[in-house]
């Protein structure tokens, strides 16, 4: 049997700021979003997503395009590098001591 891996995706969101409490009420009903963080820049936010088909990140997506006052630009994770992993670790070899 073999182990597949999730998909992820990273959602970026255009929000109309009176909007904000509604999109954040609405979006706990999706158990397929993992975080939303709030942020600085050209966009409002970024809704972190994992579906188990390709799918369902569409139906997803699709559900979340009809919010009122959102738009969303969604990209694929490809790879994660997790960056606080001590070589050690990521070697699978003992630390020295």
């Amino acid at each position: 049997m073999t182990v597949t891996e999730k998909i992820r995706a990273l959602c970026f969101v255009w929000l109309e700021q009176t909007k904000l409490q509604p999109f954040l009420d609405n979006l706990k009903n999706f158990h397929q979003v993992k975080r939303y963080y709030a942020v600085t820049g050209e966009i409002d936010g970024v809704i972190e997503l994992e579906v188990e088909q390709m799918g369902d990140l569409f139906d997803v997506i699709k559900k979340l395009d009809l919010m009122e006052g959102l738009k969303t630009e969604t990209h694929i994770v490809l790879r994660q590098f997790d960056m606080n992993i001590p070589k050690c670790i990521e070697e699978n070899v003992s630390p020295k001591k």
